[in-house]
């Protein structure tokens, strides 16, 4: 029997330098960060084997790597788990580097070090850098896919769950379609590498918004930012950011697939809009 096991997957803090808020006071990324991982630390529901963190760590033009990185080995000390982390399209190119793998429980990619692997009882943990720096959408590098065929097909028996900022399903909101993983060479062969594989899940971030979907036969988990949530019910082709945040609880029980619980921690005036943003599909 398959083991069991527990994620936290995290997404887009957007996190500032020397602490700011961000849009005029409407959300501090720093305090909610803090208050999703109390909520952790707690372990009210138990504690989980591993943290995920999909992208966009730090806003666009905030140098606050050395300061998350610092962050988040205290984290993984408190909690007693790894942290897997990706880069996103915020994310300053070359910023996730060794400072965010811990070297006992991770291993990286030769070619890009943001690329990384780690493991626990039953799960393997495969996080990838779909760039898109400056852009709305992202894609995979050659190597970088060469890396993960060459991990996937290592003989195991353990779950395998990717990790990518960018979804590789379309947003449910019309201002959301055009920015996922949309490189057709990237997709086509990403679906190769993982047909028959042991990979049972796809989790990613970019959305702000909490939905689901399938990218060639494997279950995808889009978590709400940590920072802030975009409104499902926006018209047209409109984002529109609220002030609420949350994170995805990833299950597995065995037997079976992996059973998803998304959990929401709401901020004090979940109504109230950060900002709008009337969306093109060249706009990041």
């Amino acid at each position: 029997m398959a083991d069991s096991w527990h994620i936290a997957h995290l997404t887009d803090p957007h996190l500032t330098e020397n602490q700011q808020t961000l849009y005029g006071g409407s959300i501090d990324p720093w305090g909610q960060l803090r208050q999703t991982f109390e909520a952790l630390a707690r372990g009210d529901a138990g504690l989980p084997d591993a943290v995920v963190i999909s992208g966009d760590l730090c806003q666009r033009g905030h140098d606050a790597y050395a300061e998350v990185a610092g962050f988040l080995t205290e984290q993984r000390r408190r909690l007693g788990c790894p942290i897997l982390v990706v880069p996103g399209n915020h994310d300053e190119p070359g910023a996730i580097d060794a400072r965010f793998h811990d070297p006992d429980t991770s291993h990286t990619d030769p070619h890009d070090a943001s690329n990384s692997i780690i493991a626990v009882p039953g799960l393997r943990l495969i996080g990838l850098n779909t760039h898109g720096y400056g852009h709305p959408h992202g894609w995979l590098e050659t190597t970088s896919l060469d890396w993960l065929e060459h991990h996937i097909r290592q003989d195991g028996t353990e779950d395998i769950v990717l990790v990518l900022h960018h979804p590789p399903v379309p947003g449910m909101i019309a201002g959301l379609r055009h920015r996922g993983l949309l490189d057709s060479d990237s997709r086509r062969r990403l679906a190769e590498i993982m047909t028959g594989s042991r990979v049972c899940l796809i989790l990613s971030g970019h959305y702000h918004l909490n939905q689901y979907g399938s990218f060639a036969g494997i279950p995808v988990s889009v978590a709400p930012g940590i920072s802030y949530s975009n409104d499902p019910l926006a018209p047209g082709e409109t984002i529109l950011a609220r002030a609420v945040f949350g994170f995805v609880r990833v299950e597995r029980e065995p037997p079976g697939p992996p059973d998803i619980v998304s959990s929401l921690l709401p901020c004090s005036e979940p109504s109230r809009v950060v900002f709008t943003l009337e969306a093109s599909p060249s706009s990041p």
